[in-house]
C-alpha cells in the first residue's frame, strides 16, 4: 500500500512542526500529535473552514460574501480589451476575482455580470481595484444605481444560506 504525495506532506515531521515538535523522533510521538489535531488537519485539507459565509476574522467587507463561481466579462481600459474572468465570491460591494493579469491599483474596470435566476439581462458595473496579487484580484463597485444594487442585493440573499 502506497501514500499519495499529499498523504505524505501531512504525515511528514515538517508539516506536524507547524503545531508543536515532539520530545525525539519517535513515530508514536508524531501519531499521537496526528490525532490531537486531526479536526484542524481536515479542516485544511478538505477547505471546509473556506466555504462557509460566515465574515473572517479580518474581513475587509463588512457585508456578506458568497463564494459563488460566476463568470464575468472585464473590460480593461489599460490595455482595451475585453476578458472573461472568474468569481471567487460576491458581496453587495465588490468581488474578489480570479484572473492572471494583475492590475494597478484604483484601476477602473467594467464589469459584464450575469446574475442568473434574479436578473435575465447582465449588469454593467463600474469597479475599481483595491488589490491585486497573482491570480486574485479584489474589486470595489462604484457608481451602483438603486436598481443594480437591488439586483445584487437579491442574489446574495437567494444564495448566502445555501
Amino acid at each position: 500500500m502506497g501514500f499519495k504525495r499529499s498523504q505524505v506532506q501531512v504525515l511528514s515531521p515538517r508539516f506536524i512542526s507547524f503545531w508543536r515538535k515532539p520530545e525525539g523522533n519517535n513515530p508514536a510521538d508524531y501519531l499521537k500529535i496526528i490525532v490531537e489535531n486531526f479536526e484542524v488537519l481536515s479542516q485544511g485539507i478538505t477547505g471546509n473552514k473556506a466555504k462557509t459565509n460566515e465574515p473572517m476574522e479580518n474581513e475587509r467587507r463588512k457585508d456578506i460574501r458568497v463564494k459563488k463561481t460566476l463568470y464575468v466579462q472585464c473590460f480593461n481600459q489599460e490595455r482595451n480589451i475585453w476578458d472573461m474572468v472568474s468569481i471567487r465570491d460576491i458581496s453587495e460591494s465588490g468581488i474578489c476575482i480570479n484572473s492572471d493579469y494583475i492590475f494597478i491599483k484604483d484601476t477602473i474596470l467594467t464589469l459584464r455580470l450575469k446574475l442568473a435566476y434574479v436578473s435575465p439581462v447582465p449588469l454593467e458595473i463600474n469597479s475599481k481595484v483595491i488589490e491585486s496579487k497573482k491570480f486574485i484580484t479584489r474589486v470595489q463597485f462604484i457608481d451602483l444605481n438603486e436598481q443594480q444594487r437591488k439586483t445584487i442585493k437579491d442574489y446574495i440573499t437567494l444564495f448566502a444560506n445555501k
